[in-house]
C-alpha cells in the first residue's frame, strides 16, 4: 500500500500528540486530525489508542510505522548506492585556481589525493577569480581556489586563511631603508609618485590595491602591468618598482623573495581572504571533499605560522644588512 506523506504519521507517533505534532509539521491541528482519520478509513484499522493520554499507537498502528520506517530505510539505502554509483563513474576533478596558486599547492596536495584516489585525473582550470566563478556556474569546475572580495549567494565558500598584502620594494632603493627603519605603521606617502609593479584591473587583487591607493592617497608614477606575481618579484628586485602582492606568492617564491624586502601594509594588515568555493547546489564527490580537506589541513598546519612570520624575517635580514 502507498501512505502519502509518512513524515505526518511518524511526528504523531513520535509526539503522541496531534497538536504539537501539528506545531512541528507546521500544519493545523484540524488538517492533521483530518489526515489521520483518512489513513484509519484507508487501512481499514483504528492506528491510534485514544483511551489513553497521550494516546499510543494500537498494535495495527505500531505495525504500519514499523512498516513505512523500514520503507523509509530502503529508499535511503537506494539514494545512498545510487549516489556511489554516481561518484564512482567520476574519473575527474576539475580544479580552478589562479597560475601562481595552482603552481604553489597542487604539488603539495597531489602525492595524498592520488594515494587515496589513484585513478583520478586532475584538471587545473589557472584564470583570473571572475573567470572561474563563471566556470563553477556552468559546472565545468568541480571547486576553486581564489581570493573572495564579494559573495555570490549561488556559492558555497570555506575559509582557508585571511591573507595579508604585503609591500614589496627593491632591496637598493633608497626609500626601503627608510622604510625599514620607521616604528608602527608604515608611512606609505613617502611611495607617492614612485614607479609600481601593478596587477591588471580586472584582477581581484587590483582591487585590494585600489583600496590602499585610496586609504593612503597615493598616486604611481611610471607602472608596468602583468598578471603573473613570478614576473611582479622579478621586476621590483631588479629595481624597476614598488609592488603588494599576497604573502603566500612572495613565501612560496623562495628563491626571488630572498632578493626583495617585505613590510607589512597598514594597521590592521591589509588583507583579503583566500577560500575554497564550490556552487551551492552541488555535491560534491568524494575526491572534491578530500581536495578540499587537504588543502585546509595544509594551510592550517604547515604554512600559517611562516607566513604569519614572513614579513618579520625578511626586514630582518634588511636591517642586518
Amino acid at each position: 500500500m502507498q501512505v502519502r506523506n509518512p513524515e505526518y504519521y511518524f511526528a504523531v507517533i513520535k509526539e503522541r500528540s496531534i497538536s504539537k505534532a501539528a506545531e512541528k509539521l507546521y500544519v493545523s491541528k484540524p488538517y492533521l486530525s483530518q489526515y489521520i482519520t483518512k489513513l484509519e478509513k484507508d487501512v481499514g484499522v483504528k492506528l491510534l489508542d485514544r483511551s489513553v493520554s497521550p494516546f499510543i499507537p494500537t498494535e495495527a498502528g505500531q505495525i504500519l510505522y514499523e512498516y513505512l520506517e523500514r520503507i523509509q530505510n530502503m529508499e535511503k539505502d537506494l539514494d545512498a548506492s545510487l549516489h556511489s554509483l554516481q561518484h564512482k563513474a567520476r574519473k575527474t576533478l576539475n580544479i580552478g585556481t589562479s597560475s601562481g596558486r595552482g603552481a604553489v599547492l597542487i604539488p603539495a596536495l597531489l602525492k595524498d589525493i592520488k594515494a587515496k584516489y589513484p585513478d583520478i585525473d586532475i584538471v587545473l582550470h589557472e584564470l583570473p577569480s571572475d573567470k572561474l566563478i563563471e566556470l563553477l556556474r556552468k559546472g565545468v569546475c568541480d571547486l576553486a581556489l581564489l581570493h573572495r572580495t564579494s559573495i555570490d549567494e549561488d556559492l558555497v565558500y570555506e575559509m582557508l586563511i585571511q591573507e595579508r598584502i604585503l609591500l614589496c620594494a627593491p632591496k637598493e632603493h633608497p626609500l626601503t631603508q627608510r622604510i625599514a627603519a620607521e616604528k608602527g605603521a608604515l608611512d606609505l606617502s613617502v611611495l607617492n609618485g614612485e614607479s609600481f609593479v601593478l596587477p591588471r584591473p580586472d584582477q581581484t587583487l587590483a582591487k585590494v590595491i585600489n583600496n590602499i591607493f585610496s586609504r593612503h592617497k597615493l598616486k604611481a608614477g611610471n607602472s608596468i602591468i602583468t598578471t603573473s606575481s613570478t614576473t611582479t618579484m622579478k621586476l621590483v628586485a631588479q629595481g624597476y618598482g614598488f609592488a603588494f602582492l599576497p604573502e603566500t606568492n612572495i613565501q612560496d617564491n623562495t628563491i626571488l623573495r630572498e632578493q626583495i624586502a617585505c613590510f607589512t601594509v597598514m594597521d590592521p594588515p591589509a588583507s583579503f581572504p583566500l577560500v575554497v568555493t564550490y556552487k551551492k547546489s552541488t555535491e560534491l564527490f568524494p575526491a572534491a571533499r578530500e581536495f578540499i580537506n587537504l588543502t585546509l589541513q595544509y594551510r592550517s598546519e604547515e604554512h600559517t605560522s611562516e607566513l604569519q612570520s614572513l614579513a618579520y624575517l625578511v626586514c630582518r635580514l634588511l636591517l642586518e644588512k
